[in-house]
């Protein structure tokens, strides 16, 4: 009698949790072996149907890579809001990104976005926004590949 009222109360506990909504914050660091650093902060909530999570990075000459020159340095701002199947994620910030010099100078890419936006639903997903890269602004869908290969390995980091 008493495991069955433990497994009431265990039962009734776990459904209750599903349905209640949370808080957080949540702080990150992350040092490399060269001296770099990511940090970023996060807060948001989240309940069973909805939430919103806003995070902001700041990356001090961070080495995206091991035994690597390349370094990043700059700020970057996420803000994600999702209702139901809709979920959408933008992104501002500045970065300036230098590559490896090991093999002849380094080229340096300065990234800048405002309002960049990732809108999921249940037909898929699309970008908007525009990211100026070197001074030159494009359209989010026209960025390149290889740019935009180096921006969700960065933006990962906040899934940390």
């Amino acid at each position: 009698m008493l495991s069955r009222l433990l497994l009431g109360l265990g039962l009734f506990a776990i459904a209750s949790v599903s349905q209640a909504g949370f808080n957080f914050d949540k702080t990150l660091s992350i040092n490399d072996d060269q001296g770099g650093q990511f940090q970023s902060h996060s807060s948001g909530d989240v309940a069973a149907d909805s939430g919103t999570n806003v995070s902001n990075g700041t990356f001090t000459h961070f080495h995206p890579r091991a035994e690597s020159t390349a370094t990043i340095d700059g700020t970057l701002d996420r803000e994600a809001v999702r209702d139901g199947e809709l979920r959408d994620v933008s992104y501002d910030g500045n970065l300036v990104l230098i590559g490896d010099a090991s093999s002849g100078p380094a080229a340096t890419l300065t990234l800048v976005f405002n309002d960049l936006v990732v809108h999921r639903d249940g037909d898929g997903a699309s970008l908007s926004g525009n990211i100026t890269i070197n001074g030159r602004e494009l359209p989010a869908e026209s960025t390149p590949r290889r740019v935009r290969a180096i921006l969700l390995r960065l933006v990962g980091l906040f899934r940390l």
